[in-house]
């Protein structure tokens, strides 16, 4: 979504594909999994935990505090992430769309980074709700472990992804990758480290959110930084031109004046270089036609 909004050029990815890529596929082997761990545990028609199965068959077990941890216990990352999918399947056509109204690259940017901080700052004061406001006992899981508690460490991951289809092709000077990696480890040792440490309530609720940020700090520290065959122009013709056929190159030699022993009467040539030898035999690579 975020290479559509950005490049007009690019399809708007249909809902349906979209999903399917994400994890429609994944799930006869998610279900699979859940049948497998849940027949291990429960026995007798009258003593089974027929609604923990339903749950989790159908991704809900992130809303319910008993059970978002039964079964499977880290399938409730699944639970919140099919919520997460399915919300940008159904917002992010229409995203592009709104995006693409402007046509400056930097105006079409912060489009997105706008939508995206709204729900970091709706994601936190829920959680500062919950420990301060409501007073939810930490036991009720699914008010700390729910779509709404994670939909920062979601925007945080796609405001990552929105900066690496802004930069592109363009990579970052290399002292900047240490330097990024560096704060991506101090927010990941605070969030995890510190904060077991010493589980000061405030940073208890900061605690995800920091992690997320690090783990994307990390991620672009990794990404945009510039490798040694990167510092050198790419000319990539056969990759990057329109051309597919012998007698468009020969036409295109023709038209900017250089010369090449081959025409489209006689296309046979050798060609030597550093990656070896092509040999074009024109009519004769045609093994149904009869030699001329």
């Amino acid at each position: 979504f975020a290479h559509a909004a950005l490049d007009d050029q690019r399809p708007v990815p249909s809902r349906r594909e979209f999903l399917w890529r994400r994890c429609v596929r994944l799930f006869p082997v998610y279900w699979v999994l859940v049948l497998l761990c849940w027949s291990t545990r429960n026995f007798g028609f009258g003593t089974a935990q027929w609604r923990d199965l339903v749950e989790h068959l159908l991704l809900l077990q992130a809303f319910d505090s008993e059970r978002i941890f039964y079964t499977i216990g880290p399938a409730w990352t699944l639970s919140v992430e099919w919520i997460f999918y399915l919300s940008l399947a159904a917002l992010g056509p229409a995203t592009v769309v709104w995006v693409r109204r402007v046509g400056e690259r930097s105006d079409r940017v912060a489009r997105l980074c706008l939508l995206l901080m709204p729900v970091i700052a709706a994601s936190l004061l829920y959680k500062l709700n919950v420990q301060w406001v409501w007073q939810i006992p930490v036991t009720d899981w699914a008010w700390r472990f729910g779509p709404a508690a994670k939909a920062d460490d979601f925007a945080i991951g796609m405001l990552l992804a929105v900066a690496m289809v802004a930069l592109g092709d363009r990579r970052a000077p290399l002292v900047l990758t240490p330097l990024l990696a560096a704060a991506g480890v101090a927010l990941i040792y605070l969030a995890r480290v510190r904060t077991g440490a010493d589980p000061d309530e405030l940073m208890v609720i900061w605690r995800h959110p920091l992690a997320a940020s690090g783990w994307a700090l990390v991620l672009a520290a990794i990404a945009v930084v510039l490798p040694p065959e990167r510092a050198m122009k790419v000319l990539a013709p056969v990759r990057e031109w329109e051309m597919k056929t012998r007698t468009e190159e020969i036409e295109y030699a023709n038209r900017h004046g250089i010369p090449v022993p081959a025409s489209k009467e006689t296309p046979y040539s050798v060609d030597e270089n550093l990656w070896g030898r092509s040999i074009e035999a024109g009519i004769l690579e045609d093994p149904w036609a009869a030699p001329p």
